[in-house]
């Protein structure tokens, strides 16, 4: 199982070429027929077939139209950040992916405490918890119920739903769009095939478009906008608004081997270090420890949101010291899913902040006047 994983992940990031027979014929049958099912199912709430929900507040989404990362967690963390300091008492509403609270649903931080570890929140909502003083996290997959339940608790005036683009059963004021700039569709096919989530017909619901790794702003919206052009999209998401952000990999700290509280880290060490990680983008990890100044002796990628098995903590172990490593590295999203996990070496926690183009209180300003908040 583990094999083909992979393999079909390795299709989702390839160029759309020819893959492996039958593998790929298949994952492309496959994603006919998952686009068609999104396009339907958008045609039925734009023609209010479905149930839209509104809830007592506004609401700002933050997602995307491809899997993989984008930043839709540092964009959410920053807008939450940003909120709080203007005044806003924000909430952050989220599926709780891969975590056994989705179902029911439930409260992963009231904002003063942190409630639930990793595996029952869920790797992403714990981070943005523990990284969000004064910010309540609410995980459920039905997140109409959870939204009601969250403004009867927690009374705020503005909710973030994380990962909410497609979740359209919930109405929102505000939808943000996150692209990659280096690759906004992947290879243009849809899931398991490509990365798409739903057709690219989709964007018309956006309000604001975000470009993350725009290393050349200028040159990240041109090729952008020429890419729109030649999927054929209509004049008026060639005019959705756009911000450019880039990707800033920082170090969050480090947790003695003892497993203690992570103290604070101003540098990198010396030594070298053992990477392991299981987020969306693996190999973006090793760029990023190399612009931190860390000297990799070795590394481990595993499948997004991986549970991390006490077989797999042995084998990361065992190639550290086969490496010559004294320490370990992982991010900041791995970190959560570990919990009390105890590892021989210390743990570097590295993680990335997204660092608008300009004018952070431009954006800010911005989703402010267009989610319908009075300024403060």
């Amino acid at each position: 199982m583990t094999d083909l994983r992979h393999a079909v992940e390795t299709l989702i990031r390839d160029d759309g070429g020819a893959g492996p027979f039958p593998l790929e014929p298949c994952c492309r049958g496959l994603s006919r027929g998952l686009a068609a099912a999104a396009a339907l199912k958008n045609r039925l709430y734009d023609k209010g077939a479905l149930t839209v929900r509104r809830l007592a507040c506004p609401v700002i989404s933050v997602g995307n139209i491809t899997v993989g990362g984008t930043g839709k967690t540092p964009m959410t963390m920053l807008l939450a950040r940003h909120l709080k300091e203007r005044g806003f008492r924000p909430l952050i509403l989220s599926r709780g992916y891969g975590g056994r609270a989705t179902d029911k649903g439930g409260v992963v931080s009231d904002g003063k405490t942190v409630l639930m570890d990793a595996a029952w929140a869920g790797d992403e909502p714990l981070m943005m918890a523990a990284a969000l003083p004064g910010v309540p996290v609410v995980v459920g997959k039905d997140r109409s119920r959870m939204g009601r339940q969250a403004l009867a608790r927690f009374s705020p005036d503005v909710i973030l739903l994380d990962d909410g683009f497609q979740h359209r059963k919930l109405h929102r004021d505000l939808d943000i769009v996150l692209f990659d700039a280096c690759r906004p569709f992947g290879n243009g096919f849809a899931l398991p095939r490509g990365p798409l989530r739903e057709p690219v017909a989709a964007l018309a619901r956006a309000h604001l478009f975000v470009l993350t790794r725009a290393d050349d702003p200028a040159e990240s919206v041109r090729a952008f906008h020429a890419r729109l052009e030649a999927l054929g999209l209509p004049s008026a998401v060639l005019r959705t608004p756009v911000i450019t952000c880039g990707h800033r990999p920082v170090l969050r700290g480090i947790i003695p081997a003892d497993r203690t509280r992570m103290a604070s880290a101003v540098s990198a060490p010396a030594e070298a270090v053992f990477a392991f990680s299981g987020i969306a983008n693996n190999d973006d990890v090793k760029r990023s420890l190399d612009a931190l100044g860390f000297t990799v002796a070795g590394c481990m990628a595993f499948p997004d949101h991986h549970p991390y098995s006490a077989d797999d903590l042995a084998e990361i172990a065992r190639r550290a010291s086969a490496g010559g490593a004294h320490a370990f590295v992982t991010t900041d999203k791995d970190a959560a899913r570990l919990g009390s996990a105890v590892l021989p070496l210390s743990l570097y926690v590295a993680g990335i902040d997204l660092a608008v183009t300009g004018n952070d209180e431009h954006l800010i300003d911005r989703i402010i006047n267009r989610a319908g908040l009075a300024a403060r």
